[in-house]
């Protein structure tokens, strides 16, 4: 797959190609946890993600989104969505990853 797709097999390639294999699952769970009030399984879960699977905080903030889109519409994607652009600024600041995606969790579970 990455191969095929760029010619050679660089980090950046196969980090790609892992992040689009298996995360979906995670971040859907992680969400129903938050909406469900149970920050600490969707924390754990995204403690997982961050430091078991090695992921990126913008990565696990952009597959969230995607998966937001799904499951909401309205208001309540628009507020998930203004929430994210506050954590991906903090993030861009070099604060903590886990830090703002756990707050963005606990935003879900109000």
């Amino acid at each position: 797959m990455t191969a095929e797709a760029g010619g050679e097999i660089t980090m950046a390639a196969a980090y790609e190609s892992l992040g689009e294999v298996g995360m979906a699952d995670d971040v859907d769970a992680i969400l129903a946890s938050a909406d469900a009030g149970e920050f600490t399984d969707a924390r754990s879960a995204l403690d997982d993600l961050l430091y078991d699977e090695g992921f990126g905080g913008e990565e696990i903030l952009r597959e969230l989104l995607a998966a937001a889109r799904g499951r909401y519409d309205g208001a309540e994607l628009a507020r998930l969505y203004r929430l994210a652009g506050e954590v991906e600024f903090e993030m861009a600041e070099g604060n903590a990853d886990r830090v703002h995606l756990g707050r963005l969790l606990a935003e879900r579970g109000r």
